[in-house]
């Protein structure tokens, strides 16, 4: 009776171990993340699985399966399989030993996952730190990387670009905060000073003279803003003022780029195309557009073609030189349609005679 009695019980602990297996089986199968959801996938893990879920008390293959897990890096995986064997063989050496690896495998990953988010919160706090104290706008690019909606590290952002003199940029910020806190009342205060800020400055880069001026366009140009133009136009003056033709002519080919035909800005490309020599292929093709903006279309298809011969693959030069190249003929269409006006007949009289009728 005895001997049924725990053939019965050991039954009943091999369906346990079965059904926690598969319990296993379908834990496994939810998603992982890392080397070990790759792991996971391997024909012959998902192969081992499969072979203990059909043979749960089989020590071998809960051994190999054991195996493969730990070779994966799925320790924790690993353990779950292990522990359930110990069910079954409860006194086996050779499991206990395999559990034991499994288990200091697991803890030596915690432990070393603890010290790399240890490093990444310290990194934190010191980006946190010059942010919001030394005004390090880089180091508040880094603190938002991990934190995003950290309000007061994009305001602490925002005050690190105004102090930068990116008043525009700091305006950015600050709305960024009040989507983020649209009960902040001191967000709210910065936004409404930097947009008076802004016009100040916008103000002294139109009106005033030399470096203050240049300083100031500079400071609230943004690319893609609209007056951008505007403010690429005089900041290449104001680079011509301070005898700086190679900046100065960067300046105004941005500008065309941005809006061709204005006359300001072509005459000042070809004054400085031919005053500094440059002949790469986006100067030329500059030079050529400014002259068709100034009606010599001829020589301006002429520095396009030179441009494309340097560069073919340069960004809208062929379209550019089709253009010229209708304008051109629309032009001597025009020539060539004009009637010739003939010369009124003039009389001639003598002046020592009166004229008479028949004269």
């Amino acid at each position: 009776m005895s001997g049924r009695r725990t053939m019965i019980l050991r039954a009943v602990v091999v369906m346990l171990v079965a059904l926690a297996s598969i319990g296993v089986v379908r834990a496994h199968e939810q998603p992982k993340e890392g080397a070990c959801a790759e792991a996971a996938k391997q024909p012959a893990i998902v192969s081992a699985r499969e072979s203990l879920q059909r043979t749960p008390d089989s020590l071998k293959l809960r051994l190999g399966l054991a195996d493969l897990l730990i070779d994966g890096t799925c320790y924790d995986d690993a353990v779950h399989v292990l522990e359930d064997g110990l069910v079954i063989h409860a006194r086996n050496e050779e499991l206990q030993k395999r559990l034991r690896t499994a288990r200091s495998l697991v803890s030596e990953r915690q432990f070393f996952e603890g010290l790399d988010q240890a490093e990444l919160d310290a990194k934190l706090s010191r980006h946190v730190l010059r942010c919001t104290r030394f005004s390090d706008v880089e180091a508040c690019d880094q603190a938002l990387a991990s934190k995003p909606d950290n309000v007061a590290v994009v305001i602490a952002r925002g005050d690190a670009l105004l102090k930068a003199q990116r008043p525009l940029e700091a305006l950015d910020a600050y709305r960024r905060a009040s989507a983020l806190d649209p009960a902040n009342t001191d967000v709210a205060t910065k936004m409404t000073a930097v947009q008076a800020l802004r016009r100040t400055i916008e103000q002294g880069c139109m009106s005033e003279d030399g470096e203050v001026a240049l300083r100031a366009c500079q400071s609230i140009l943004v690319k893609g803003a609209a007056n951008e133009f505007e403010l690429l136009r005089r900041i290449g003056v104001l680079q011509q003022a301070a005898n700086q033709p190679a900046k100065a002519l960067d300046t105004y080919i941005t500008a065309n780029s941005l809006r061709r035909g204005d006359k300001a800005v072509a005459l000042a490309i070809v004054a400085l195309v031919d005053s500094t020599g440059r002949s790469d292929a986006i100067a030329l093709a500059a030079r050529g557009s400014s002259l068709v903006t100034l009606g010599k279309v001829r020589e301006g298809i002429a520095s396009m073609q030179q441009a494309q011969a340097l560069t073919p693959g340069l960004p809208g030069i062929s379209e550019q030189v089709a253009a010229a190249q209708r304008l051109l003929r629309q032009e001597e269409r025009m020539r060539g349609s004009q009637p010739l006006v003939a010369a009124a007949p003039t009389r001639t009289y003598s002046n020592l005679q009166p004229a008479s009728r028949s004269n």
